[in-house]
């Protein structure tokens, strides 16, 4: 009975990867009654140890429910009978927070044409995703879980379903929508403000400056109010020189931006690139590539 209701559930969830954790939690709350169909409540009076759920997730095993992802290993399980998903889904069914970003991103919002085998990931740092998960968790206390549940935090493999990955955790954790059946999407707004701040991972100074000039006037409001949702400055200047020296836009919000300029050898369009003599007066920002 266990069993099959565990498989129901994998099922109605229909994702074809689940944290170790996850599952283990899962486990609990069957054996606890929370999935019962009966009327009584389940109850933490007579607490669910641990092997008995060890007990259970090799019985799962054991009739080819779930297996140990062949990818992530330990620490998630492939849901068997579950139609496979790619790396992107994957990757975003993997961890709650982590989302499609820079150059992966702009391939899929069709900013590029430019492509990478590498899958590029956005999550955020340790410290920021523990807040997050028990800021969510808090919301939803159980009676077989009084005290938020903390899931931990799965380093990722460098490839998923062959694909490569790399992750880039972040203090400052974007805006991103969902994109069927990809996952996790990284905003418009926000992959404008990721090619100035990390142009190597959207293909290069040369290819974002290209996109720019395509692309953003059409999405400028929603540049402008990730650019002005950032923290940091420079991301601010570099926006604000592209935007008003290269585009010649107009916009009094991102004239604005020119009370973040500041001397200093760290001032340049392009961070990969050392330091050049030619700046912007206004912008203060070493012209160090050719846009």
């Amino acid at each position: 009975m266990t069993k099959t209701l565990i498989r129901q559930i994998l099922t109605q969830q229909n994702a074809s990867i689940i944290a170790a954790s996850d599952l283990e939690r899962l486990v609990r709350r069957v054996l606890a009654g929370e999935h019962s169909k009966s009327s009584r409540k389940p109850s933490a009076s007579k607490p669910v140890v641990d092997q008995d759920i060890s007990r259970v997730i090799k019985r799962l095993q054991a009739a080819k429910i779930v297996r140990p992802d062949r990818d992530f290993c330990s620490t998630h399980y492939e849901v068997l009978g579950v139609f496979e998903q790619d790396a992107e889904a994957t990757c975003c069914l993997a961890d709650p927070f982590v989302y499609i970003s820079h150059l992966s991103a702009m391939r899929f919002r069709g900013l590029t044409e430019q492509s990478s085998k590498t899958l590029m990931l956005t999550r955020p740092a340790s410290k920021l995703w523990r807040e997050m998960w028990h800021l969510r968790e808090s919301k939803t206390p159980t009676p077989i879980e009084p005290a938020p549940y903390q899931r931990p935090r799965y380093r990722f493999p460098e490839k998923v379903r062959l694909r490569s990955i790399l992750v880039h955790d972040t203090i400052y954790p974007g805006k991103w929508g969902t994109m069927a059946p990809y996952g996790r999407v990284a905003t418009p707004g926000q992959i404008f403000l990721d090619m100035v701040v990390r142009p190597s991972w959207c293909g290069g100074i040369s290819n974002v400056l290209k996109v720019w000039r395509r692309k953003a006037n059409d999405y400028l409001d929603e540049i402008i109010d990730a650019v002005n949702e950032h923290e940091a400055k420079l991301p601010k200047v570099r926006a604000g020189y592209i935007l008003d020296e290269v585009l010649g836009v107009t916009d009094e919000r991102v004239l604005d931006w020119r009370k973040f300029a500041q001397r200093g050898s760290s001032q340049k369009l392009d961070p990969e690139n050392p330091y050049a003599p030619i700046y912007s007066e206004n912008w203060m920002l070493s012209l160090n590539v050719k846009a």
